[in-house]
């Protein structure tokens, strides 16, 4: 920012990257749950130890569409753009610290004209502003996607499937990525 020292400008892109990260995650939180869903099933058939029911050709057709589905649902909720900007961190950091009259987004401005009194007050002025700057905690957008809390099902089943399958936990998450037939192994 303009006319601050450098440990001030420093906090001051730390803050920005943190709205940009606290934006990404809010944006992209639905995307991520719906397509979280087909990777949960593989992950808790593979934990229970079902895939072995599957066979070769069904466990890798299955893991193909499965895959796939995750991939389009994702695709469809992805958000669009993929990283915030730096005037939406800015505007992000103004909305969360109360601020009125875009006092970070000021600071940045470059003067039409030549630089007089008036433009020296308005600096000034969006300086003192500034200090108001907050950022608060992503708001929770997944529920968009998920109303009634399937994500936290799908987490307890995977919660369950880890404490029954005990120390073959993570050959099963690893086998549940690679088919085999069961009557070779």
């Amino acid at each position: 920012m303009a006319g601050d020292g450098p440990g001030r400008a420093g906090a001051a892109e730390r803050s920005i990257l943190f709205a940009k990260g606290a934006l990404f995650a809010e944006r992209s939180a639905p995307a991520l749950v719906l397509a979280g869903g087909p990777i949960a099933f593989i992950l808790a058939l593979g934990l229970f130890d079902l895939w072995r029911f599957a066979g070769f050709w069904g466990h890798g057709a299955a893991l193909v569409l499965l895959l796939t589905l995750a991939g389009v649902l994702f695709w469809r909720r992805r958000p669009s753009p993929f990283w915030p900007s730096r005037a939406d961190a800015l505007a992000r950091l103004e909305r969360d610290g109360g601020m009125r009259h875009e006092p970070l987004r000021a600071l940045e401005d470059e003067p039409a004209a030549g630089a007089g009194a008036l433009w020296a007050a308005h600096l000034a002025d969006a300086r003192a502003r500034v200090k108001k700057a907050a950022l608060n905690a992503p708001s929770p957008t997944a529920n968009s996607v998920d109303p009634f809390g399937l994500r936290y099902a799908a987490a307890g089943l995977l919660l369950i499937g880890l404490v029954a399958a005990g120390p073959a936990a993570p050959q099963r998450l690893a086998d549940a990525f690679r088919p085999s037939d069961p009557a070779i192994v």
